[in-house]
C-alpha cells in the first residue's frame, strides 16, 4: 500500500499533528523522514503527534518539541502513554529507525515527554532526549512500548539528564524481541 502521510521536508509549527485515517487502507501509514519542530506559543504548548489509527508509523527523521516557556514539549509517536489516550489513535505497528531523533529537551525548566507506542509491535532503534534545562528543572518522561512486542535497541542511551534536578523517568512494556 501507499503512504497516507509522508514528510521529507521541514515542518515548523506551534503544534504539529500528522494523522492518517478515514478508513482508507492505503492512507493508514505515516512515513516521517524530514524535520518537524514544534516550539509552542503563549497559549499552545509545543506538541508533535504522529499517528495512524490501526496502521503503521515509520519515524526516520528529527522531531523537536519545546514549550513557549522553554520547558520540554511533548512528542507522541504511534499513540500516548500505555496507548490509553482516546484522543490519540493508536498505531498497530511503530518503527523508529536508527536515523530517528526525538528531542523534548528544555532550554529552561523540566524536560518534556516522549511516547513511542503500538498496539502490536514497536521496533525502536533511534535516539530520545528529554533533558532538563541547564539552570534547573527535572528530566522528562519517556515510554517506549509495544502492547504485544517490543524490540528496543537505541542508537544511543536515552538522555533524561538534569544538571540541577532529578533525572527523568523511563518506562517500557511488551515482550522484548531482537530486531
Amino acid at each position: 500500500g501507499g503512504t497516507g502521510v509522508a514528510n521529507t521536508g521541514l515542518v515548523e509549527a506551534a503544534q504539529a499533528r500528522m494523522q492518517a485515517a478515514d478508513g482508507n487502507l492505503y492512507a493508514l501509514a505515516i512515513n516521517q523522514s524530514g524535520m518537524v519542530r514544534a516550539t509552542g506559543t503563549a497559549t499552545v504548548d509545543g506538541r508533535i503527534v504522529l499517528t495512524a489509527a490501526g496502521g503503521t508509523v515509520r519515524q526516520d527523521g528529527t522531531l523537536a518539541a519545546r514549550n513557549a516557556d522553554g520547558s520540554g514539549g511533548s512528542i507522541l509517536v504511534g499513540g500516548d502513554a500505555r496507548g490509553g489516550n482516546r484522543a490519540v489513535p493508536n498505531a498497530a505497528t511503530t518503527l523508529v529507525t536508527a536515523n530517528a531523533v526525538m528531542d523534548a529537551s528544555a532550554a529552561q525548566g523540566d524536560g518534556g515527554r516522549v511516547v513511542v507506542w503500538a498496539d502490536g509491535a514497536t521496533r525502536f532503534a533511534g535516539r530520545i532526549a528529554a533533558r532538563a534545562g541547564g539552570t534547573g528543572g527535572d528530566g522528562g518522561f519517556v515510554e517506549v512500548s509495544g502492547k504485544r512486542e517490543l524490540a528496543f535497541e537505541p542508537a544511543a542511551p536515552l538522555d533524561l539528564s538534569a544538571p540541577r534536578g532529578k533525572v527523568g523517568t523511563y518506562k517500557s512494556g511488551g515482550t522484548r524481541l531482537a530486531i
